[in-house]
């Protein structure tokens, strides 16, 4: 045997030297154990063609020197190391699990082979966890008063659990981040890693599910949600910043905003703040234009909208309100509508087909790059090996690792398909950041050892006929594509996707050495591009019913029954002017805030149109105590007139600041771009829009009051 180990290591790959190595105390037993789990998994693997545990039994008959297919199977690329690679992933999780004598000393002092294991709750926090300023609080209005009934119902406890749910014996004692950790195996025949860095921090943490994970509001019926629909009141104190000409319709064409002012004191008694004088001279937009002049590109127009100043050159102020057009309640139209569906579960079931993805996901960023205000509470890893963990934490979607999983529907009415990985929960190392986009190795490992192998096993044992239709590998799957070029989907119905998610989740726990850190995966169904298509629909009248006909290939019944998982949606009211000549439409921000205060919102993030300082939206989420109350988590207020350039997902509009900088080619031809659509959109009119993300039942509710309210708002 010992000869097989030496031409073996000899051949294209070392052990690394610090396999079962630590600055803990470690014991003798234990680095004897690893090193023949070494030696069990090399032979296994690297003989397993010639039953080479027969040969040993009769070493006269054959000999020990390793045959020659397999000294030309080690010498060849880094594709032929794939069944090496896996022998190094099931040690390195053997590595990292290690056993009670080498995380555990005499004296019961805890080591993770080198690092002791501290309670350190902000390596696996979230971004709330950070302090965030406190909001100065406004005297002009106060919130809306929740009633004392159900007024603190409690979420449905997650800690009633089934032992069965989850492994939660599997899960890892808590512990701080591994950081730079060697790799079991190092090099193959060509200097390449067999391990890639990252499979040294993307491990299992230890953080497992519960059956009521999904839950974040009581089971009760939501409350006071009509009242906190868009509520408007009249400001008892105007604004220091406010002008003369403000109006006081919360829902106008044109207004001034509401500024947050300081209180005397926080500002300290020896510094002196001097406020110049508001200019005399007061311009519209119309007004502006005429002092610009007819032709475009002069010293007079750059002088005006670059600088502010008019042709004297002295500064003045731009007030909309001199072009206002008053606009009645009667020729106003409101269209309420749906504008996306978010569900959480942890078991997928549809009445129509679903497009398995296959490839994994390439990009730089994870598709729930930022907060979209829904959370799930995931079971912390237990503190001490043995035990249990009782403690729960609440996770938005974008700080758990998640990647594609399939997709239903076609073209604008497309429902993505996600799959999280809460094991694998953790921040950047350095800049502290949660990580929720999968590194190319680790999507590999999910696709090619368990999602195509567990499609393979439904469709051979399930479905007679199908077996040539069904890749046999990621690595034929990127030969026959020519690599990761364009999407490929496998459909799957109902049916097969029910046995499918059985056999995943199977594969995962009979394999742990290779696959633990994807369990306790569940999925998210997302869209956001439907309010179109709702729109074509009476969703004021049985609102279900309407939805369900609407989108077939969903099972609405089972996503609104809270055991199996959470519904969340968004009622959208967009307010059109008449159509008789082209108007936009533009939030008054001092309304705007005001409403929200009543609302009982917290501060969000105000978003100004162009420069003008009292116009533009608002987002924000709802308070804890008033979301689990009324059901609401979110509310978004903008102006339509974002539509002529509006990209849907995009980040960047126009382009970089480097860009910008420099004055290349890139910003001159995007300036240009946006010169054409406004030219193009200055015949049309746009409105205003207001968006409300709440539970199913609560924006259900909403759908058969929001016209009506809304209009006697006006």
């Amino acid at each position: 045997m010992a000869a097989i180990v030496h031409h073996v290591l000899q051949h294209g790959w070392k052990v690394s030297q610090n396999v079962g190595q630590s600055s803990a105390p470690t014991s003798l037993a234990c680095m004897h154990l690893m090193r023949e789990r070494i030696f069990y998994e090399v032979l296994k693997n690297s003989y397993r063609y010639y039953n080479i545990w027969d040969m040993l039994e009769d070493q006269e008959s054959y000999s020990l020197t390793p045959p020659q297919q397999v000294l030309d199977d080690m010498k060849t690329g880094p594709t032929k190391f794939h069944r090496f690679r896996e022998i190094a992933l099931r040690l390195d999780a053997h590595r990292r699990r290690g056993c009670c004598s080498c995380i555990h000393d005499k004296d019961g002092y805890q080591h993770d082979f080198g690092e002791t294991v501290q309670d350190n709750p902000s390596r696996h926090g979230h971004l709330y966890d950070i302090a965030a300023p406190q909001r100065i609080q406004s005297t002009a209005v106060e919130a809306i008063p929740l009633h004392t009934t159900n007024y603190n119902s409690p979420a449905p406890s997650v800690n009633d659990c089934l032992d069965d749910f989850d492994d939660y014996d599997s899960a890892p004692v808590q512990r701080t981040q591994d950081i730079g950790l060697g790799n079991t195996w190092s090099f193959d025949g060509y200097g390449n890693f067999m391990l890639e860095t990252c499979w040294s921090t993307w491990i299992d943490y230890g953080f497992r599910l519960q059956p009521r994970f999904f839950s974040m509001f009581p089971d009760d019926v939501p409350a006071q949600h009509s009242e906190h629909l868009l509520p408007t009141t009249k400001m008892e104190k105007p604004s220091s910043y406010d002008t003369e000409s403000s109006g006081t319709s919360s829902s106008s064409w044109f207004t001034n905003s509401t500024m947050i002012s300081i209180s005397d004191n926080s500002i300290p008694p020896t510094i002196q703040i001097s406020t110049p004088d508001p200019p005399n001279l007061v311009l519209g937009l119309q007004g502006m234009l005429d002092e610009a002049g007819p032709v475009a590109n002069t010293p007079e127009s750059q002088n005006v909208f670059v600088c502010g100043k008019d042709r004297t050159g002295e500064f003045f102020l731009v007030d909309p309100t001199k072009d206002e057009i008053k606009v009645s309640a009667e020729e106003t139209s409101i269209s309420p509508d749906l504008d996306s569906l978010i569900y959480v579960t942890h078991r997928l079931k549809f009445r129509g087909a679903m497009h398995l993805h296959l490839l994994p996901l390439m990009g730089s960023r994870a598709p729930f790059w930022k907060t979209n205000h829904v959370t799930v509470k995931v079971l912390c890893p237990p503190a001490e090996a043995g035990s249990r963990s009782h403690r729960t934490k609440a996770y938005t979607l974008n700080q758990i690792p998640h990647t594609h999983f399939g997709q239903l529907g076609t073209g604008a009415v497309l429902f993505n398909v996600y799959v999280f990985f809460p094991r694998m929960i953790q921040k950047h190392p350095t800049h502290n950041y949660m990580l929720n986009m999968l590194p190319l190795p680790v999507q590999n490992l999910w696709l090619d050892s368990g999602v195509i192998p567990a499609t393979r096993e439904v469709f051979c044992n399930d479905f007679p006929g199908t077996t040539e239709y069904v890749p046999w590998s990621l690595e034929q799957l990127r030969l026959k594509k020519g690599g990761d070029r364009g999407p490929k989907t496998l459909v799957t119905s109902p049916d097969c996707l029910l046995r499918l998610q059985e056999v995943l989740r199977s594969r995962i726990q009979h394999n742990p050495d290779l696959l633990q850190r994807f369990g306790s995966f569940f999925f998210v169904v997302d869209s956001c591009g439907i309010k179109l298509l709702s729109k074509q629909y009476a969703l004021q009248t049985q609102p279900q019913d309407v939805l369900q006909n609407m989108l077939p290939f969903l099972d609405l019944t089972h996503m609104m029954d809270r055991n199996h998982g959470e519904l969340i949606l968004d009622l959208g009211i967009s307010y059109h002017p008449p159509m008789h000549q082209p108007m936009i439409g533009l939030w008054k921000l001092a309304e705007v805030c005001t409403s929200y205060d009543v609302m009982g919102t917290r501060k969000g993030r105000t978003h100004h149109a162009c420069t003008l300082d009292g116009y533009g939206g608002r987002q924000a989420p709802m308070g804890k105590a008033r979301k689990m109350h009324t059901q609401l988590l979110s509310r978004s207020t903008y102006n339509l007139v974002f539509e002529v350039i509006r990209a849907g997902g995009q980040v960047q509009y126009l382009c970089s600041d480097a860009d910008a900088i420099k004055a290349s080619d890139r910003y001159m031809q995007a300036c240009q771009a946006w010169k054409d659509l406004f030219q193009q959109a200055a015949c049309k009119s746009f409105g205003v829009r207001e968006e409300i993300r709440g539970s199913a039942a609560a924006i259900f509710d909403l759908f058969c009051i929001a016209s009506v309210k809304v209009t006697l708002m006006i």
